[in-house]
C-alpha cells in the first residue's frame, strides 16, 4: 500500500510549536499555530480550502529548495570515481532571493556515524517526502573549495495555476535539456583535481524564480564501492544573502556590516542521490 498514490495523510496533532530562543528572549516565538475550529480547511466548506494553520512560519516556506535533477558517474585513471550531479534551486517566496552554492566539510556535520565497513554515514534519512522513504545515506567526501561561486539571483516564485492555458508556459532551459552527466565528465576527462584550487559548483543556467547547477565532485578509491540503488551524499553550503531586496520574505533582520560587504547566512545541506 505505501507503493500506491495518492498516499493517505497522516494523522497529525494540533498542537503549536515554538522557538526556544524566542522564548528565552522573553518573547512568545510562535512558528506554528493550528485553528482552533479543526473542520476549518476542509474541502466541504465553501471557502478556505487547505488553511489548516492560522500561522506557519515554518522555514521550509522561506528556505531556497534544492533538489538533485541528474547525475552520473566514471572512472578515474587512479580508481577513484568522478561523480556529476545536475542540481535545481528553486526560490519559495514572493520576494526576490540571492544566493549561492559553495563547498562544506564533513567535519561540520556533527551527526556523521563512522566504522570501518559504512564510512562517514547519516542514517534514517528521509530522502523521498512524498514516499515516505528513510535510508542511510553515505557519505562520499568533502566539497572544501577556496573559490567561491558567483551569487545567483531568482526573482519571486510564480504561481503554476495562473499559467494554465497561457501563452507564457515554457520548459526548462536549452542548457538543462542538453545537460548530459556522461558528456559532462567526458569534457573533464580522467584525471583527479589536485587540491581546492577549482570551484566544484557552477551555474547552468537561470530562469525567472529557478537556478541550475552542476556539481561535479571524486569519491575516494579507498572507499566502499557503491553497488546499485545505494544512496550517496555530499556535504554543501548554501549562502543567502538579507538585505538590498534579497530574502525579505525570511524575516531575518540584516546585521550591520561594511560598505561594499553583504550579510550572508550560512545553511549546511545534505545533497544525496540513488545510484
Amino acid at each position: 500500500p505505501e507503493s500506491l498514490l495518492p498516499l493517505s495523510v497522516a494523522l497529525r496533532p494540533r498542537k503549536s510549536r515554538r522557538c526556544r530562543a524566542e522564548l528565552a528572549a522573553g518573547r512568545t516565538g510562535i512558528l506554528v499555530k493550528t485553528k482552533l475550529n479543526p473542520l476549518e480547511g476542509d474541502s466541504s466548506l465553501r471557502s478556505g480550502h487547505g488553511q489548516w494553520w492560522k500561522k506557519d512560519s515554518s522555514a521550509i516556506h522561506v528556505v531556497p529548495r534544492v533538489k538533485v535533477v541528474r547525475h552520473g558517474r566514471t572512472a578515474l585513471s587512479d580508481s577513484r570515481t568522478r561523480h556529476a550531479l545536475l542540481l535545481s534551486v528553486a526560490n519559495p517566496t514572493m520576494g526576490m532571493v540571492r544566493f549561492r552554492l559553495s563547498g562544506a566539510h564533513l567535519r561540520d556535520f556533527g551527526g556523521l556515524r563512522t566504522s570501518g565497513d559504512e564510512g562517514y554515514t547519516l542514517r534514517n534519512v528521509r530522502v523521498d517526502f512524498l514516499g515516505r522513504v528513510r535510508a542511510n545515506v553515505r557519505m562520499i567526501g568533502s566539497t572544501s573549495t577556496l573559490v567561491l561561486p558567483d551569487m545567483v539571483e531568482l526573482e519571486p516564485v510564480e504561481d503554476a495555476l495562473f499559467d494554465i492555458g497561457g501563452a507564457s508556459q515554457s520548459g526548462d532551459p536549452e542548457d538543462v535539456e542538453k545537460w548530459d552527466a556522461a558528456a559532462v565528465l567526458k569534457e573533464k576527462g580522467t584525471e583527479s583535481i589536485k587540491g581546492p584550487s577549482d570551484c566544484p559548483f557552477s551555474t547552468v543556467a537561470v530562469s525567472k524564480d529557478k537556478a541550475w547547477m552542476q556539481l561535479i565532485i571524486d569519491q575516494d578509491a579507498c572507499e566502499e564501492a557503491s553497488a546499485s540503488g545505494d544512496f550517496l551524499a555530499v556535504p554543501a553550503t548554501m549562502q543567502v544573502e538579507i538585505g538590498n531586496g534579497s530574502w525579505e520574505s525570511s524575516l531575518i533582520k540584516p546585521a550591520e556590516v561594511k560598505d561594499g560587504e553583504s550579510d550572508l547566512v550560512p545553511l549546511r545541506l545534505v545533497l544525496a542521490w540513488k545510484v
